[in-house]
């Protein structure tokens, strides 16, 4: 039919790029530049690009569902982001530029890991800023070594009376309050992880309601042990959707960047539900986009973004399993990961004597200080002999009582 016989010319539909993606990564960047740019100089060619931007487990999600749908396109991206022309997915960023260099002459000369700062800081400012939601990290290791921090979103705008509890545990470091030093004691195969310990002080509070409910993974949810008793101590982690939870525990949060730590987690074999390994919330705390310095945190964690995703640490200053590539790549939470805790040094003869100093000396030791210190430990009394009337047993027992030392193995992932 002719245009003539409209009263409003007809709406030409122009094709549309998509990106969807993991924010920190360069790749990411990379396309969301690229397809605003070819919208910027041709408006009249295409639609406005939607960009969906997302932090490690909704990309794992993500990524997931679609290689279940569509299988083998999806296998084959080799980068975290996921490029689409007209409904059509392209691929990954190469993929990207060779389209449309295959039509236009263009020029890159953006700084990406600046622009991935700047959108990880106004992600999170916008969450803040509509729903006044808050943040929180917990930062696990594994048989004494750190694996890496989990960051938590707050339902605070749903279950306000919860999440301040929550919170306050996260930050209190008063003696069998906070969660700091507390373990991860029940893996519950493909359900949840439970956490907090046992010897918490209770505190009265209801199950305040059952807004959010149990539908993916990595939600956060008071444990009870029944309705309104018992519901401020210890919490769970979702493995998986549990509808069976919704009107038996309050969920309140939930896990947006730390993926990969709570694979970990699940992974580790367990004897009756209980882990065989040690894992402990060696620190925990409230995220925020600007920090102010004290005893807890050091004049590192400014800017921001370094809070988050440390863009660059060499191995032989990481004393856990952190790696550079998994650095770089966004893998790990906080600029505390890459911190030197205080269980987890790679120098075992030193460790007696580290355990005679305060944070403050750790963060500051460089080759003069370990020089010191190794000098100290050669200068110290030899061990007398052994009576050879005591019994085997009980010397083996008695240096298990009093060593300290922790031995250095290589464990780094990749």
């Amino acid at each position: 039919m002719d245009d003539e016989f409209f009263l409003y010319n007809r709406r030409t539909i122009r094709p549309k790029f998509k990106v969807v993606g993991f924010i920190p990564s360069v790749e990411f960047q990379k396309c969301k530049y690229v397809v605003e740019k070819v919208y910027a100089s041709y408006p009249t060619e295409y639609d406005k690009p939607e960009i969906r931007s997302m932090l490690n487990l909704d990309w794992d999600e993500y990524l997931t569902k679609m290689k279940r749908r569509h299988g083998k396109a999806y296998y084959l991206l080799k980068a975290p982001v996921a490029v689409y022309f007209d409904g059509q997915l392209l691929g990954d960023d190469k993929a990207l530029l060779n389209f449309i260099t295959g039509k236009y002459r263009l020029e890159i000369s953006a700084d990406f890991e600046s622009l991935a700062e700047k959108d990880i800081i106004r992600y999170f400012q916008d969450i803040t800023d509509k729903y006044k939601r808050k943040f929180v990290y917990l930062t696990i290791a594994i048989d004494e070594r750190v694996v890496g921090s989990m960051l938590f979103m707050l339902y605070n705008d749903l279950v306000p009376i919860t999440c301040d509890n929550f919170l306050t545990r996260c930050t209190q470091r008063t003696p069998k309050f906070g969660y700091k030093g507390t373990k991860v004691h029940r893996i519950a195969k493909y359900s949840w992880i439970q956490c907090g310990g046992f010897d918490l002080r209770e505190v009265h509070q209801p199950c305040e309601n059952y807004a959010v409910p149990h539908d993916r993974r990595g939600l956060l949810s008071m444990c009870n042990q029944k309705r309104h008793v018992n519901n401020s101590t210890q919490f769970y982690i979702t493995l998986n959707p549990a509808s069976w939870m919704d009107y038996n525990y309050v969920a309140f949060g939930q896990l947006i960047q730390g993926a990969e730590i709570l694979n970990l987690i699940e992974q580790i074999s367990t004897y009756y539900e209980s882990p065989t390994r040690k894992i402990e919330i060696v620190t925990c705390g409230e995220f925020v986009l600007c920090p102010t310095p004290t005893e807890d945190y050091t004049s590192a964690l400014n800017p921001p973004y370094e809070t988050l995703f440390t863009p660059y640490t060499k191995d032989d200053d990481v004393d856990s399993i952190l790696s550079e590539k998994g650095l770089k790549s966004g893998k790990y939470s906080l600029k505390t990961d890459a911190r030197a805790y205080l269980p987890f040094t790679r120098f075992s003869k030193m460790f007696d004597a580290y355990m005679k100093n305060d944070d403050q000396e750790l963060e500051c030791l460089d080759d003069a200080r370990i020089g010191q210190l190794l000098k100290k430990m050669d200068a110290q009394p030899p061990v007398e002999e052994v009576s050879s009337n005591i019994p085997l047993d009980r010397v083996r027992a008695n240096l298990f009582k009093t060593s300290n030392t922790f031995y250095y193995t290589s464990h780094i992932i990749f």
